[in-house]
């Protein structure tokens, strides 16, 4: 017992109240280099203490991610203007490898975080199989940055794991921590709970690791020597550069132990050997500015010169709205330069760049000195279109400026966050896809082929090169389409037909088709589409007239099965020869689409009567009596499996030509699926919702008949599901006259 008291003893942290001040975090975040992801279930606060202890003492660079279900992939993201942290909320996720990495792409492009921790056992499907994919990614080895370390947040103290003094920490920095929160996120619980550490255990790359139980070990910190040794061919160059970084990083070190208000100078020199290093980086072969080295430096010469703002006294604040003028809508953008310090300075080159445009365009031109305790405020209006407005990026209209101080040109920026919405969307059409198994007997047959459409809209002015992946389960082969699309000013609509084969070999699951578009290496938005071998087989003699359903996927499956059908008008149900067709299938939500349903009632009747059959799909919410010969009154559920009950088993609907199995129908259902049980007198009903109305009732009038189906047929024939498959198969082939 004394033993284990030691082990644990010697492996926490524990932390006195920082000699360490805000105006230091950005040279102590370019001497320290990390990125750390927290991954966390929203249903629990994040570990504020810990959080701040990476950012505020380690010069960590943090990035909140949190993961929940949606409709659609979006993503929220708040960027602290005081502190290097980020959160993110990402919706409609689904699990494909695409997706997940599309995330990392949206958050840090080719800068992968160096420690990913994860928040505890979540209960969410999303966060853990997110947890497994990044487990599982493959780095390349060479990569300076790529994972490092996975820990996860546990329970108790352990000796081989990270044991934070997070009481201790916490009432020495509670407001600082509480500032720090607030940054990112309204009303943030700071204090969560009374636990006295926060402990949090190595796994999977870190586990094995040597010296695991040390955060940071085995972390290249900085990273500019690696990357300069690693993009530096000419080894004249190389031995300058590393002679520059290390008194670089010397001056930092300096800079860190002075005075504030005194770093001013040290930090200029430092700024001076980033530019020389920046300078023999580009005079190389092939070196480029939007390289990741070319970023990196960037990336650290903008951190440094916000020090340098810091210790001058020197602050700069934007302010931007959104103004409607006769011109259109622009960006009314003010810039208030402030100098507080003893120096004076010079401030003048205001450009913007948007997200939109690889350029930036130059506003104002002109210098003006600002002397000591002086402000300058100058205002300036950019025209945009309304989807300019709406992007994933947190900063995606950039301001830029000049600010020269003794001598030492600087750039600051401002970043105006914007809607985070994206303006492009890319679709399957339809994005599900279902084909009869292979014959047993056609052995000399190989592969089967179906294709895909695929749409990208787009506002019209949106204008440049966009990069499409197609990726596939094993089985499925993607055939020739074009993998880099230029869109086209005018242009809302870009169509793409996507061929594709599939192998005997495929088996039954259903298999997934992903469709991912980015733009210079960013990912930008994604779809899924699903395919499946399933038996289905429609009778060739059938002939039906469809109203379609108000999302068209009946049309998908009738085109897809081989369906005889023919889309009729709204004045072909008064004018045209309704006794042509076998069924008229009535699509749900299709009432509005068709102002002379209301008039057609007495045609209807005698289509019945001679030996035609009305199948009805359910509608929102509204009575049919004053449409059909026979009276039915939809409501709205949604419904479970265990709620909705078969009457009639050996009804021909159910068993010819395929037999369906009821048990694993119902286990298909989705509470999701919207269904309409129905008042429909005098039916013979073959599901029903337990005590409260027909989901699948059949009533005979003449020597035709009335079916109607509230159940979610459609939703589930789309989702794939083999059962509703066969149901939808036998339920038009009963049509037949």
């Amino acid at each position: 017992m004394h033993r284990i008291k030691y082990l644990l003893a010697t492996a926490i942290l524990i932390l006195v109240p920082s000699l360490l001040f805000s105006d230091t975090a950005a040279i102590r975040q370019l001497l320290s280099d990390v990125k750390v992801s927290y991954l966390y279930d929203k249903k629990e606060a994040p570990d504020w203490p810990f959080l701040y202890y990476l950012e505020n003492e380690l010069g960590a660079e943090v990035s909140l991610i949190s993961l929940t279900p949606g409709p659609a992939f979006s993503c929220d993201s708040v960027k602290s203007d005081e502190y290097a942290l980020t959160a993110y909320d990402f919706n409609g996720i689904d699990t494909s490898a695409a997706e997940y990495g599309g995330v990392i792409s949206t958050m840090y492009g080719e800068f992968i975080p160096d420690i990913v921790i994860f928040s505890g056992d979540s209960s969410g499907k999303e966060i853990r199989r997110f947890e497994s994919y990044l487990h599982n990614v493959k780095h390349d080895t060479a990569a300076i940055y790529k994972i490092s370390k996975f820990y996860r947040k546990a329970a108790l103290p352990d000796s081989g794991a990270v044991n934070f003094a997070r009481l201790l920490y916490l009432r020495s920095h509670l407001d600082a921590i509480a500032k720090f929160a607030g940054s990112v996120m309204k009303h943030p619980d700071v204090i969560d709970d009374n636990r006295v550490y926060s402990t949090y255990r190595p796994e999977g790359i870190a586990a094995t690791g040597a010296g695991s139980d040390a955060l940071l070990s085995g972390i290249p910190m900085p990273k500019l020597m690696p990357f300069a040794r690693k993009n530096i061919a000419n080894l004249y160059d190389i031995g300058t550069v590393e002679g520059n970084i290390e008194n670089y990083l010397n001056y930092l070190k300096q800079a860190l132990a002075e005075q504030e208000g005194k770093r001013t100078e040290s930090l200029l020199t430092a700024l001076g050997l980033l530019k020389k290093i920046e300078r023999i980086y580009l005079s190389e072969k092939e070196a480029s500015s939007k390289s990741i080295f070319g970023r990196y430096l960037a990336g650290a010469m903008a951190k440094l010169t916000k020090a340098i703002f810091d210790d001058a006294g020197i602050d700069f604040d934007g302010e931007t709205s959104i103004v409607e003028t006769t011109e259109g809508t622009k960006v009314k953008f003010r810039s208030d330069v402030y100098n507080d310090g003893p120096y004076p300075i010079e401030f003048g080159q205001v450009r913007f760049k948007p997200y939109w445009s690889d350029t930036a365009m130059t506003l104002d031109t002109g210098a003006a000195e600002i002397l000591p305790h002086n402000i300058l405020t100058r205002e300036y209006l950019v025209p945009v279109q309304e989807f300019q407005l709406e992007t994933l990026q947190p900063e995606s209209l950039l301001f830029t400026g000049q600010v020269q101080l003794k001598n030492n040109p600087m750039a600051f920026r401002y970043g105006l966050k914007t809607k985070i919405k994206l303006p492009l969307k890319i679709e399957f059409a339809p994005r599900f896809y279902v084909m009869k198994p292979f014959p047993k007997l056609q052995v000399d047959r190989l592969v089967q082929s179906f294709q895909l459409g695929l749409s990208i809209q787009k506002p019209s002015s949106y204008t440049g090169e966009i990069s499409l992946k197609i990726s596939s389960a094993p089985g499925i082969t993607i055939g020739v389409y074009p993998k880099v699309i230029s869109l086209k000013d005018g242009e809302n609509l870009v169509h793409v037909d996507v061929p594709m084969a599939v192998g005997s070999s495929l088996g039954s699951e259903r298999k997934r088709i992903t469709a991912t578009i980015s733009r210079g290496g960013k990912f930008l938005t994604s779809d899924t589409a699903f395919f499946r071998l399933a038996e289905y087989g429609i009778k060739e003699n059938l002939k039906v007239a469809l109203l379609p359903d108000d999302s068209g996927r009946l049309e998908d499956i009738f085109r897809m099965t081989g369906v005889n059908y023919r889309t009729i008008s709204d004045h072909y149900l008064l004018s045209g020869d309704l006794d042509f067709f076998d069924v008229i299938l009535l699509g749900e939500g299709c009432v509005g689409e068709y102002p002379s349903l209301f008039k057609a009632k007495e045609r209807f009747g005698k289509f019945v009567e001679y030996g035609g059959t009305l199948l009805v799909f359910g509608q929102p919410a509204r009575g049919l009596d004053d449409i059909l010969p026979a009276p039915i009154l939809c409501g709205e559920a949604y419904l479970g499996g265990k709620e909705v009950a078969v009457e009639k088993v050996t009804h021909t609907i159910l068993n010819r030509p395929y037999t369906v199995s009821d048990q694993e129908l119902l286990k298909g259902f989705r509470t999701e699926y919207r269904s309409y049980p129905a008042e429909f007198a005098g039916a013979d009903n073959i599901m029903v919702f337990k005590g409260k109305g027909s989901l699948l009732g059949e009533k005979k009038a003449g020597h035709g008949k009335i079916i109607y189906c509230g159940l979610p047929l459609v939703g589930m024939f789309a989702n794939l599901d083999t059962e509703a498959v066969k149901l939808l198969s036998n339920l038009l082939n009963y049509c037949v006259r």
